[in-house]
């Protein structure tokens, strides 16, 4: 086996057509061990995900220094007796084609040929390492295209300098392979979360070797953090608090709590580590294989209406999810799992258990088996210290405001309490008011929108959003930031002057409301309504005195 200092120094770049055997080639010719390369399963599939979003033509540079990479080599592959090369080799990926001589030419000063279009065309980069078999290193490509109901909240802005032509990306969330030395599949989840939450919580990315270090440093495992073999929750926790984020963990047994959480905290633009037990896909007899985590990136909703909600009545517009898109270090960027109602039965002391399960793709033996099970444990949420209210707590809030409005009479229920469903999310002040602002003349309430935009607000707030169809009926916001003994109900926006003037009218003529709800959670809520209708019964009067 021939030393990467040994081989034939390589030109700058080189520029070639995209193919399933030209990415074959280029990893293969990275990779120390290049028998191993040529049968890794992630070729196939970033070969068929780059295909789906166009990429026609790939510009190879070679000698790239890639930070995380060069900290993991200063942390432990310099030491190492064999001499691994600290340089990369970066893969950028196109959608148009275009020869080596444009290039060339772009770089000698050519004024017919514009930068913007390789801009234009540009789909990402892939980092490719020296090393023995994990050679996939920082990782940044286009999302799909958002059509099917997909959504891909967490992406941020990835700058890339081409020898001095300034390329950028916007829509991609940073991957990497999961490296069995310095880094566990739960380093890569926290990696790639790290990468997403930058954008609006602006903490630091530290490098696979740093928050292994990190997440070690106080739960020392049984055996050595290097090779590191897995984190647990513990450690991975005390990692997120090292970026000055808090870690904030619920259980992923509930599917309602799970659907809502991602949904709730990804549309903030807020990625969530999701940690499952993986099990074999013989439906026989499913065998269990092992725990595993992922950094979920994106989800994908149903059209095809409402998703039963395990027999809870309020509907949810996250129950209508049927896939999520999560970084697998496994697999690649992007991979889907199906919520496609298939449970699991699994064995707890002396009774049987059945759950609920996702279908996924995960690497047995070298090969992608699509049809194993993953069995939702956890959800780890790295948050900013401030953002207290959970979605849980908002959800059982709007639940019971839910079954209040159905539990109207059927002589005094609106038409609109038949089909409501709920978008509970959770948005900053400013992103709330500027959506408002745009929308502001669609309000029926001009005067309660106005003060909604002119009041001081807090930076953090769960948006919780009732439709009919397509039709919002009602916004009401809960301060994000509160505690969960206080009153964290801000305000209620209207959407239908119809709705908003029954329930001030309902809540402020109802005998006894206080007595009847004080002690539910849905209480304030009711209490606002009230003071609302009141207020409107005084202003009445004395236009009338």
């Amino acid at each position: 086996m021939s030393q990467p200092n040994d081989q034939k120094k390589n030109p700058p770049f080189r520029v070639t057509h995209f193919s399933l055997e030209i990415l074959i080639e280029l990893i293969t010719e990275s990779c120390v061990q290049k028998l191993c390369a040529s049968k890794k399963s992630h070729i196939r599939y970033f070969h068929d995900y780059l295909k789906h979003i166009g990429a026609s033509t790939i510009l190879v540079e070679y000698d790239y220094t890639d930070r995380d990479f060069l900290e993991d080599y200063a942390s432990y592959y310099i030491r190492c007796f064999f001499d691994y090369d600290r340089r990369c080799t970066r893969l950028h990926f196109f959608e148009s084609v275009f020869e080596e001589t444009s290039f060339n030419e772009l770089l000698s000063g050519a004024e017919d040929l514009d930068p913007g279009f390789f801009q234009d065309s540009y789909l990402g980069f892939m980092v490719l390492k020296s090393l023995p078999k994990t050679v996939i290193g920082r990782t940044c490509l286009n999302t799909y295209p958002k059509t099917d109901g997909r959504f891909f909240p967490i992406r941020r802005k990835y700058k890339v300098n081409l020898f001095g032509l300034k390329l950028y990306l916007e829509k991609a969330l940073a991957f990497q392979e999961q490296d069995s030395v310095v880094a566990a599949c739960a380093t890569s989840a926290l990696w790639s979360a790290f990468h997403g939450a930058h954008r609006i919580f602006l903490n630091a990315i530290p490098s696979p070797v740093e928050i292994t270090k990190a997440a070690t440093e106080k739960f020392p495992p049984d055996s050595r953090s290097f090779p590191n073999r897995g984190l647990d929750h513990y450690m991975m926790a005390h990692a997120i608090r090292t970026v000055s984020l808090e870690p904030f963990k619920l259980s992923a047994v509930d599917p309602c709590l799970l659907k809502g959480s991602i949904y709730g905290y990804l549309k903030a633009g807020i990625p969530t580590i999701l940690g499952y037990h993986i099990y074999g896909n013989d439906s026989v007899s499913r065998g269990y294989v092992g725990t595993h985590a992922v950094t979920v990136a994106g989800f994908s909703l149903s059209d095809e209406g409402l998703v039963p909600a395990d027999d809870k009545q309020i509907q949810l517009k996250a129950f209508r999810m049927n896939k999520i898109y999560v970084h697998d270090d496994q697999i690649g960027p992007y991979a889907r799992m199906c919520f496609d109602g298939e449970s699991v039965s699994f064995h707890t002391g002396k009774s049987t258990t059945k759950r609920v399960s996702l279908s996924t793709e995960v690497l047995l033996e070298g090969d992608i088996a699509p049809t194993s099970r993953a069995l939702p444990a956890i959800l780890l949420i790295p948050l900013y210290h401030k953002i207290r209210i959970p979605f849980e707590s908002v959800y059982a809030c709007i639940s019971g405001f839910d079954e209040y409005l159905r539990a109207m009479p059927e002589d005094i229920q609106l038409d609109l309490f038949n089909d409501l469903e709920w978008d509970i999310h959770l948005t900053t002040v400013n992103d709330l008011k500027s959506r408002f602002f745009e929308i502001r003349s669609t309000f029926t309430n001009t005067s309660l929108i106005r003060k909604t935009l002119l009041d001081r607000m807090p930076k953090y707030i769960w948006r919780a959003t009732c439709y009919d169809g397509d039709t919002p009926l009602l916004d009401l916001l809960f301060d994000a930031t509160d505690i969960e003994q206080g009153d964290y109900f801000l305000r209620c926006v209207d959407c239908s002057s119809e709705l908003f003037a029954f329930l001030t009218f309902i809540c402020a003529n109802t005998t006894n409301i206080e007595g009847r709800y004080s002690c539910n959670l849905e209480w304030p809520i009711l209490r606002w309504f009230r003071e609302q209708g009141l207020k409107q019964q005084v202003n009445l009067a004395l236009e009338n005195a």
